[in-house]
């Protein structure tokens, strides 16, 4: 479990004991970054992975050890995918297997008729293969084992006290086994939910208000987030967010002073009608902290996954009324400041310079490119416009000329004229 501390447009992503893990600020380029990235090879990756120790069909185990370098892989698709894969990655995996394993269970009993026919695993015998799948990130307190028995039984529709032969289940569709198929799911969950709610440029509802295309995203696109469950935390406590790297000695020393007064308060403080002088001081004291503190309200929850991260900061840009476009450079999203603007401020991969700077002269030049005419137009407007500076060319005749010109243009995109006279007319 880890908690989200949302602020105006931004969050902190922490720990239980609310060590600070990292921070999205209002750009939410970790978000962005996110749905751009390819994983497409991430089920075939697993399935190759879980081979190397058991077999898919038969679930037979071999002797094979687990190493860092057969995770690898995966773990260079998943840590740049998104920062919550960096500090979540063992979890992530483990669940990832134990779904998987799953799935191979149900599905390896899928007949013709279309329907199950189980034969019920004993704990034991499950146990002793999720446990060897998972060994290289599984820990000794860890409760995954049995956690995802658990859920083994509930998708045959059986209990841990049934000592049944056979379990008999319908709908068998349902049951896919593919590896990371959540992390598939909510990549292209969170792609849809910015191109409908957020992307301004999306094709006719761009232009609605935030509030008429949540009604179009969830009554004609018919998506629901009926099963998204998130704790919310009501907390008044002053719990600043550590992060690695930084000097906060003086805050803990604060929030020790704070924790010392609230005992002896606490202890010395039974009801109005029996204040000790002792205890009056102490509530002073506490006044006094009160006075001084700037308290930053912010909405906390219990988050168990990326997808609930990934919700939560979407809805925290629907209430903040960002809008979002692609880059016409590096195709990127970003937030809209300017609908003028076209370009964002990243430096895409393999530039130096961000494609704010570079982006209208490289747009320009394929242009020029995809387009003959209008490149020969251009460079004899530079000429012509060259002859005002030199003193050749009057304003009014350049006017003229650049009139003209612009007419001719159409008339060649048009097919009035061809391109060989336009060319020589340029030449006047």
């Amino acid at each position: 479990m880890n908690i989200v501390k949302i602020f105006d447009n931004g969050y902190d992503f922490c720990d239980e004991g609310y060590y600070g893990l990292y921070s999205e600020n209002t750009k939410h380029n970790n978000l962005f970054d996110y749905v751009s990235k390819d994983i497409s090879q991430l089920p075939d990756l697993l399935g190759k992975y879980v081979a190397k120790k058991m077999n898919i069909k038969t679930f037979e185990l071999n002797d094979y050890q687990y190493c860092n370098d057969d995770s690898v892989e995966m773990e260079n698709i998943l840590t740049p995918l998104h920062p919550y894969y960096i500090y979540e990655k063992r979890s992530v995996f483990i669940k990832v297997i134990g779904e998987y394993f799953n799935a191979l269970l149900v599905r390896s009993f899928l007949d013709k008729e279309d329907t199950f026919h189980l034969s019920l695993y004993e704990q034991k015998w499950y146990l002793e293969r999720f446990k060897a799948i998972t060994a290289f990130f599984l820990r000794i307190s860890d409760k995954y084992p049995v956690a995802f028995y658990s859920k083994y039984l509930e998708m045959i529709g059986a209990d841990v006290d049934d000592s049944i032969e056979e379990v008999l289940i319908s709908s068998p569709s349902m049951i896919v086994a593919e590896g990371f198929r959540n992390e598939l799911k909510t990549q292209e969950t969170i792609k849809q939910m910015l191109v409908w709610l957020l992307d301004s440029s999306t094709p006719v509802v761009g232009k609605l208000p935030v509030n008429k295309r949540l009604w179009i995203y969830g009554n004609i696109f018919r998506r629901s987030l009926y099963d998204m469950k998130v704790t919310q935390r009501l907390s008044f406590m002053e719990l600043p967010t550590f992060k690695a790297g930084e000097d906060r000695s003086q805050e803990a020393k604060r929030v020790n002073e704070i924790y010392n007064i609230s005992v002896e308060i606490n202890t010395l403080f039974t009801t109005q009608e029996d204040l000790t002088p002792k205890a009056v001081d102490f509530l002073n004291l506490a006044v006094d902290y009160a006075e001084k503190a700037n308290l930053n309200i912010s909405e906390e929850y219990e988050i168990d996954d990326l997808y609930q991260l990934l919700y939560l900061e979407i809805l925290s840009m629907i209430k903040a009324g960002v809008e979002i476009k692609r880059c016409k450079n590096c195709g990127m999203y970003y937030i809209v400041t300017d609908r003028k603007i076209e370009y964002c401020d990243r430096v895409a991969v393999g530039e130096s310079k961000p494609c704010s700077m570079i982006g209208s002269k490289r747009t320009f030049a394929k242009r020029m490119a995809n387009d003959y005419p209008l490149s020969i137009y251009n460079r004899a407007y530079k000429t012509h416009h060259a002859r005002i500076r030199s003193g050749s060319m009057t304003n009014t005749s350049f006017a003229l000329w650049s009139k003209e010109a612009r007419e001719n243009l159409d008339k060649v995109r048009s097919g009035e004229m061809d391109v060989t006279t336009f060319q020589e007319w340029l030449k006047i």
